[in-house]
């Protein structure tokens, strides 16, 4: 939320769409907690910025869970803003969850999102999402490992945003944590392959495992097989 509004006209930036009182739609691929660790952040920040509307949650079965434990753990911080002094509303804590399957999830006159599941590990639910606008195409993979699905949805891609293990770094692991991680992520080399087949007009690389990789050698190994724009993603760029 922090790094959104970095560029809401508030903190002195140029995207009023960032402000964190208009953050009330997220979709979440899978239930790590590094991809949802942040979600009382998400939910309550926006609100006490004078969100004025409840939230819409889009994720694999279990993110109902995940709202009511949070909500459970913020209890007292909500009545205290509900009941005491400061001025809020009732409406911007509260959250609509909905359960996502393969297909088109959500859809206004801007934009469509489109989920496919991956196999990420032993997850019985994770996907990624396919967001289609007017003018570019937006595939997003989630964690997952080389994945048919990813190729089915990621044709025609504008942005193909795609999680990245160090194939050399990974290899020097023990044998235990590289049948983990392979069973549960995409090593640079075999997504050089998949870009070359899908060939997006940019790659761009998140949820970088690096052990101890540059991120000259992780281009490298993507540039093996796939010869187009590939960027590694840093918090604030803009692409």
């Amino acid at each position: 939320m922090r790094r959104a509004a970095y560029f809401a006209p508030r903190w002195g930036g140029e995207i009023s769409a960032l402000g964190p009182e208009q953050l009330d739609i997220a979709f979440i691929t899978h239930l790590h907690s590094d991809h949802t660790g942040g979600f009382a952040d998400f939910l309550l920040t926006g609100w006490t910025n004078q969100r004025d509307n409840s939230v819409d949650l889009y994720g694999p079965d279990g993110v109902q869970d995940l709202v009511e434990g949070t909500l459970i753990a913020f209890r007292d911080d909500i009545k205290y803003r509900l009941y005491g002094k400061e001025p809020t509303n009732d409406a911007g804590w509260r959250v609509n969850t909905h359960i996502v399957s393969e297909g088109m999830v959500y859809k206004d006159d801007r934009v469509s999102v489109i989920a496919f599941p991956v196999h990420h590990g032993s997850w019985p639910n994770a996907f990624g999402y396919r967001i289609e606008t007017a003018d570019k195409v937006i595939v997003y993979s989630g964690d997952l490992k080389p994945s048919e699905k990813l190729i089915e949805y990621g044709k025609n891609a504008d942005l193909l945003i795609h999680e990245v293990i160090c194939d050399a770094g990974y290899k020097k692991r023990s044998q235990a944590r590289q049948d983990y991680q392979m069973d549960n992520h995409t090593s640079a080399v075999d997504l050089g392959v998949i870009a070359n087949l899908l060939q997006p007009k940019m790659l761009i690389l998140n949820h970088v495992l690096w052990f101890g990789c540059s991120e000259a050698e992780i281009l490298a190994e993507v540039q093996q097989s796939f010869d187009g724009p590939a960027v590694i993603a840093n918090d604030l760029d803009i692409y």
